[in-house]
Parts: structure tokens; sequence; C-alpha cells
């Protein structure tokens, strides 16, 4: 006779419980999202290139100049060096060798250039600290405290922007083709927004952060908060370095503080989760900004592919080496 112990079970054919069905909506909202983010890229990307003159692009191309081009890319590197340097400083506790840095920074761009959404690199940052430490929640919020410090920075640069450019933007902006672009993208950004403040949640989840960052900041030293400060100022300043390199291989040159007011632009646009992994959205951002400057229509589409073909290459560098490693 058989005993109960070695009956094998069956799966029970049974309706759902409401603990089954609310674990199984995420994943269905997140499916619905994700068709979305590729619905609103397809466009950006089909709306930004169907303007563009073929011709003139192609002979931008062919004509650009290989130097600056070059120094262009090494101003991208030193955003990564950077980068790094700055989570040596600030992520202090987790002792974590150079090796261990660069590889949650570039595995961490793979999964935030070929991933779904722009969170894709942190959560990847948060996987990487989780796996060598059990104080993830306080990795989680430096990470947080890191985006919080680039988000303050680059409002600072795009306010002050505004104000240096924006009595001129009337005169100079005089391409037509981005009107319908801007205007979608503020609908989009004004209605994200006004879901995040009704949101219960979401003002929880804001609330819940303010506390564990102000603790975060009372944990780090007064020369962890310069270095983070300090080292932010220079990613910043080497991402408008890689813009203002790009327009003057196009014979295009910025001046000024120009580049640095259209990477804050770029930067800030790209925070609205609408695109996939900001596909289409960053470029008609930069576009859009250089046309503020009167840069040519298809120079400005130039400089924005040569930004995200940089993005493309140091992702896959990422992806490399993740596949080729196992944790």
């Amino acid at each position: 006779m058989r005993s109960a112990r070695s009956t094998p079970r069956r799966p029970a054919l049974t309706e759902p419980n409401a603990e089954q069905t609310n674990a199984a909506r995420p994943t269905e909202s997140r499916r619905l999202f994700l068709v979305i983010k590729l619905t609103v890229t397809a466009g950006l990307l089909a709306f930004l290139l169907s303007r563009v003159d073929w011709d003139v692009l192609r002979t931008g191309f062919l004509e650009l100049n290989v130097s600056f081009v070059g120094l262009a890319f090494i101003a991208f590197v030193g955003i990564a060096i950077f980068e790094v340097i700055r989570m040596k400083a600030v992520l202090a506790a987790f002792d974590l060798g150079w090796v261990d840095l660069w590889r949650m920074h570039l595995v961490a761009v793979f999964f935030g250039t070929f991933m779904p959404g722009q969170v894709g690199a942190d959560l990847y940052r948060i996987h990487f600290l989780r796996r060598r430490s059990h104080s993830v929640d306080h990795g989680l919020t430096l990470i947080l405290l890191i985006r919080v410090v680039g988000f303050l920075l680059m409002s600072i640069i795009g306010i002050s922007g505004l104000l240096a450019y924006g009595p001129t933007f009337e005169v100079k902006f005089s391409a037509a083709q981005l009107q319908g672009f801007f205007l979608v993208s503020l609908l989009i950004t004004t209605l994200l927004l006004f879901f995040v403040v009704m949101s219960p949640r979401i003002r929880r989840r804001l609330t819940e952060f303010y506390q564990q960052a102000k603790q975060a900041l009372v944990s780090l030293s007064q020369r962890q908060l310069l270095a983070l400060l300090g080292l932010s100022v220079l990613v910043v300043g080497s991402r408008a370095l890689v813009v203002d390199f790009l327009t003057a291989a196009t014979g295009s040159p910025l001046h000024g503080g120009e580049a640095l007011f259209v990477v804050s632009l770029a930067t800030l646009t790209t925070l609205v989760p609408i695109s996939f992994a900001g596909l289409g959205l960053r470029e008609g951002a930069i576009t859009a900004g250089l046309l503020f400057f009167q840069v040519p229509y298809e120079a400005a589409v130039l400089v924005a592919i040569l930004g995200r073909a940089f993005m493309l290459a140091m992702g896959a560098a990422g992806g490399l080496w993740y596949a080729g490693y196992s944790e």
C-alpha cells in the first residue's frame, strides 16, 4: 500500500488566488509598457530620420574631421574613467577593486544601452553589490544619491542655459522639423509628472528615499562628498566635450557653454521613460538642442548618431565581458 508521502503530487486545477493574480499583473504591465516604449522609439526615430537629406548626411559623414572624432571618443572614455573613480570614492565601504569597478561599470552600460528603460544600468549595479555585500540597501541609496547629484547638476545647467540663451532661441530656432517632437514630448512629460505626483505609492517611495539619502549623506565623509561633487562635474564636463568635439568634426563648432546646455537638455529629456533605453529620445533632444544654436539639421543628426555609436561600442564591450565572466 502506498503511503501518502510516496504519492506523486499533481498540480491543483483551481482558480488562481488573489496573491497569484496580483503577482502576474506586473509582468503583463511590463510587457505592455515595453510595447509602448518600442512603439515610441520607432516613432521618434522615424520622425527624426524622415526629415534628413540623405545626400547631405552622407557627404557630411565622409567629410568628418577624424581628429575631432578621435578627441570626442577620448572624452567619451574619460566619462567612464571619472564615473569609475566616483564609484570607487562613494562605494568605499564595499571595498571593491578596480577590476570589479570596471566590470560593474561596463556591464551596467551594456544593460543600460541594450535593455529596456534607463534604469537597467543601476539595476545591474545593485545586483552586483548584492552579490558582494549584505548591505545592499546602503549601496542602493548611494547609487541613487549619485543620480540625484547628477540630476541637480544638470538641472542647474539647464536653467542657467535657458536664462542665458532662451531670449535668442526664437531667432535661432529656424527648423520647424522638431516642433511636433517638442510638443509631443512636453505633453507626455506633463502627463507622466502628473501621474507621479498623484500616485501615493510613488510619493511614499520618494519620502523613503529622502530619509535614506539623508542617512547616506551622513555616512559619507567630507572627502567623499567633495569627490562626489567634483567627479560629477568632471563627468558632465566630459559629456559636453564629446558634443563639442563632434560638432567641430562636422564643421559647425559650438561656443561657450552651448555644449553644456545641449547635454543637460538631452540628459533631462532621457529621464522620461517613454522609449527603449532612451533610443530616439536622446537623439531627438541632442538634435533639437543643436538646432537652437543654428547647427544644420543633418550635422545635428550626425552628432547624435555618432554619440549613440560610442554608447553602443562601450555597451558591446560590457556585454562581451558579461558573457565571458560567470558571477
